[in-house]
Formats: structure tokens, sequence, C-alpha cells
């Protein structure tokens, strides 16, 4: 049966191609498609952004957990010795300067102030 239609149809393509369709083929087949390139520059720019975020909230974060081990009320030497003063010459006063600087520093000079 094979050979029956084989021999009916011959060795003949029974399709065919125009001429000038190969020859045009590639040049309008790139006319009709955009290449693609792809976009480095974009995801580069995401990369660096990327990094300099990091960056931004790692330093910070660096110098805050480095600086955790000190208590809240850590004095240096120079406030100790003028807390060492400030007691000594508040030893020197009387009972009525004392009441004074009191009833100075617990009153606000702006209450009555709008």
């Amino acid at each position: 049966m094979k050979e029956d239609i084989i021999e009916k149809i011959g060795k003949k393509i029974p399709y065919s191609v125009p001429e000038e369709y190969l020859e045009n083929f590639t040049s309008e087949m790139m006319n009709q498609y955009k290449v693609f390139k792809p976009r480095y520059r974009f995801t580069n720019f995401v990369k660096y952004a990327a990094a300099a975020i990091i960056i931004i909230a790692a330093v910070p974060g660096y110098f805050i957990l480095k600086n955790s081990d000190k208590p809240d009320n850590f004095m240096t030497q120079q406030d100790v010795k003028a807390d060492n003063e400030l007691s000594k010459s508040i030893e020197q006063l009387s009972d009525d300067e004392l009441n004074l600087l009191t009833s100075v520093l617990e009153s606000d000079i702006y209450k009555d102030q709008n």
C-alpha cells in the first residue's frame, strides 16, 4: 500500500516555497521581533542599593552593640571629679542656704508665663 502511494505521488516534495522567501527570511524576522537585551544596569543598581542599605543599618548597629556593655550611669573621671567638688561645696552651705537652694530648684520660673 505504501508503495502504491509513493508511485502515485512520486519522490517529489508536494510543498513549495517562494524563491525570494528564504533570501529575506532572516532580515524580516529580525525586523519583526526585537532582540532581547538583558537589563544589567537595573540589576546592578538593585545590588548596590541593597549593599548600601545593609551597610547603613550595620554600622550604627555595631557601635550601639559595642557600647552596650557599659552601664547607663557610666561616669568619666572628669565627671567624678566635678561631682566631688559639688559635694564639697554643698557640705559647706548652712541650713538656711540649703533651704533657699532647694526652694529655687523646686520652683518653676516659667510656670505662670504663657
